[in-house]
């Protein structure tokens, strides 16, 4: 938690360098220029080298897992689909492309009913990238100063009045959506999911070869990551059922 927390402070003073610098706007035309002239695996070195600098975009990502599906390598497109779809969950595009992508997939499940109150928290929190919920509450933060400068400098009894209410709201608000950045920040940096990446993979009962075999999955199935244990992962699939995989299997999303 606590280097979670370390973690998250980063986040915070990244807030205010968001824009792309130079050497990475030089690498993204070089791979959008490859990718038009078909050179697609070329193209994802270079979006290689932008994500390894530690700039993380949905456009990046979602241009990596089109220059994937064009080299036919439907996990590695899967992968990059779902993570462009973590940094703008309402994208048309995105989730366009991995319908279609999902149709190309070997494996079909049917999804368990889901608390309806856990799927819209979910969709909050999970609505935003944490860097917007970040902004979100220093713009309310800001109107929380605003409002108590008004309450403290303003004689008009009206005016100071709602220059505390609006302080109370702002604060309360900042503080909410200051949470929801954390918590967002947290699913993101800790994939709660992933993508198998290689064909045939038995699921076994027990986190050792010897476990018995459960069922089998296929390249590109995306999972749940229930538990850790050595070298293997418990994953769960989205109608419910569990088992284990060696985690070189999986690819965290």
């Amino acid at each position: 938690m606590k280097r979670n927390f370390v973690s998250f402070i980063l986040l915070i003073v990244s807030v205010f360098m968001l824009e792309a610098s130079p050497e990475v706007d030089t690498l993204f035309n070089q791979a959008n220029k490859l990718y038009q002239q078909s050179e697609y695996e070329k193209a994802i070195g270079f979006y290689s080298k932008i994500d390894s600098l530690g700039y993380k975009s949905s456009e990046v990502y979602f241009n990596m897992a089109n220059s994937y599906f064009r080299s036919n390598k439907l996990g590695k497109a899967r992968l990059y689909y779902e993570r462009a779809l973590l940094i703008s969950p309402s994208d048309e595009e995105i989730n366009a492309n991995l319908e279609f992508l999902e149709s190309m997939l070997t494996d079909r499940f049917d999804m368990v009913p889901e608390f309806f109150i856990k799927t819209w928290l979910r969709k909050v929190i999970l609505g935003l990238h944490p860097d917007k919920w970040m902004i979100i509450s220093l713009i309310l933060f800001t109107l929380f100063l605003i409002g108590g400068l008004i309450y403290i400098f303003i004689k008009s009894i009206a005016i100071r009045r709602i220059g505390i209410l609006v302080a109370i709201v702002a604060f309360f608000l900042s503080t909410f959506s200051f949470g929801l950045s954390f918590i967002s920040y947290q699913k993101v940096s800790e994939p709660l999911t992933a993508v198998i990446m290689e064909g045939g993979q038995v699921v076994k009962s027990a986190p050792r070869q010897s476990g018995k075999e459960l069922f089998i999955l296929h390249l590109g199935s995306k999972v749940y990551i229930e538990n850790s244990i050595d070298t293997w992962k418990e994953i769960r699939i989205s109608d419910g059922r569990k088992g284990w995989v060696p985690a070189e299997s999986i690819e965290g999303i």
